[in-house]
């Protein structure tokens, strides 16, 4: 996934496969997302945080969000959070959200 050639995504903590393979295709890509992260040690699902923003990989492969592309010097990207991931949405501009994953045992109304 740079230049050219495909790299090992080192995905944070607790992803499900499922939830890695819906948010791939928008490594690089000039599309925000938003990703809503659990917590579920020892009990029910509950939502952790969440991250809109850009994805990409850096050259380690890490997954990266970051949240502005102004150009304004104090924009920094950060690390994708630990899973689970509840849900993945594209982000449309003046369009409602289009959900590209869901985990099954949660819902929420949003």
């Amino acid at each position: 996934m740079t230049d050219g050639e495909r790299v090992k995504i080192a995905w944070p903590d607790g992803w499900q496969p499922e939830a890695c393979a819906a948010l791939e295709p928008y490594f690089g890509a000039d599309t925000r997302v938003d990703i809503l992260c659990g917590n579920d040690r020892g009990g029910p699902l509950a939502v952790f945080g969440s991250l809109q923003g850009y994805t990409y990989l850096e050259g380690d492969g890490r997954p990266m969000m970051l949240w502005d592309r102004s150009g304004r010097p104090d924009v920094y990207p950060g690390p994708l959070y630990p899973g689970p991931v509840l849900r993945i949405k594209e982000l449309r501009p003046r369009r409602r959200a289009l959900p590209v994953y869901m985990h099954p045992e949660w819902s929420a109304d949003d």
